[in-house]
């Protein structure tokens, strides 16, 4: 009789045991979820923080080349009559930025607000997984020289088609108005 016992006991303990891994192997899951989510979300956060830096930084370049314009005798920024919706690369480097141009005539990267976001993705930062144009806005005042414009980032290797990972990452616009005499 107390072989039963005993053997009942022996098989109670191997359930418990079970059902202390399952309960183990369930926490386990649950924190390893809590920590691909961090993560993901570091990352998100480390891509936008990147974007914003760089259409800071493409503000900077768009006040450097209205500055250099109005003290030059030759048009540095692009017209503002015309040009609204029109998108432009910037050329050179941080202290020294131009507008991308084709012979004398500033070359029109994109329309971004036309929904031509995949012409825009080959003018990219230095770093090159970056894009980043200016884009004239139709709020600018061509009588009084304002040219209100944005500045697009985003990532260049994710072209709209995919919606998975990084590429969920929207597109960053900085917007920003400067004085710019026109120059014929």
């Amino acid at each position: 009789m107390k072989t039963g016992r005993y053997r009942k006991y022996k098989a109670l303990g191997f359930v418990e045991a079970l059902i202390a891994i399952a309960v183990a192997g369930i926490a386990s899951i649950v924190l390893m979820s809590i920590a691909i989510n961090t993560i993901s979300q570091v990352v998100r956060n480390e891509i936008e923080n990147n974007l914003t830096e760089k259409a800071v930084e493409g503000a900077s370049m768009a006040k450097k080349i209205a500055a250099n314009n109005n003290e030059s005798e030759t048009g540095l920024f692009p017209q503002i009559d015309g040009n609204e919706g029109n998108c432009y690369a910037f050329t050179g480097d941080n202290n020294n930025p131009e507008f991308q141009m084709s012979g004398s005539d500033f070359q029109i990267a994109c329309r971004y607000d036309a929904g031509e976001r995949e012409q825009c993705l080959s003018y990219k930062t230095q770093d090159q997984s970056i894009f980043r144009v200016m884009c004239i806005l139709p709020d600018s005042v061509p009588s009084s020289g304002l040219v209100v414009g944005k500045i697009v980032t985003g990532l260049a290797d994710c072209d709209g088609t995919s919606d998975k990972g990084k590429c969920k990452i929207n597109d960053y616009e900085y917007f920003l108005g400067v004085k710019v005499e026109q120059k014929n």
